[in-house]
């Protein structure tokens, strides 16, 4: 959750550890998928936590998904204003997170077979 990163991200400094580096960008880019999640419940007619979870926007600002498969890995089933692509709201936080300029932050997936790396900066195992 949100308060957690941000105690897990003082703890490491404090150890000066890099586990965790929740930053105050982290938490603007939290606050603007906050007020988008309530915008989205409101065009739709729906509750918020129907949109998405705190929870998710709480990964999303610190993970800085750039697509679906990205956002999967927290998520697997997401929740449908953000899966149905004729919707425009997965588009809309992608916006976001480039309006804050997160995307420089963001780290290419790493995938490992039994301790081996097998290959680097693709979408899934399967490529893209």
């Amino acid at each position: 959750s949100f308060i957690s990163m941000i105690k897990q991200s003082a703890n490491n400094k404090e150890n000066q550890s890099e586990k965790c580096n929740w930053t105050d960008k982290n938490t603007k880019l939290y606050i603007q998928l906050a007020d988008w999640r309530t915008t989205v419940a409101e065009r739709e007619g729906i509750d918020v936590n129907d949109v998405c979870s705190l929870d998710l926007l709480c990964w999303v600002s610190y993970k800085i998904p750039s697509n679906r498969s990205e956002l999967r890995r927290y998520e697997y089933i997401l929740p449908a204003p953000i899966e149905d692509k004729n919707m425009p709201y997965f588009d809309e936080m992608i916006e976001i997170i480039s309006t804050m300029n997160m995307t420089q932050v963001t780290t290419k997936a790493v995938f490992y077979s039994i301790r081996e790396k097998v290959k680097e900066g693709m979408d899934s195992i399967l490529g893209k």
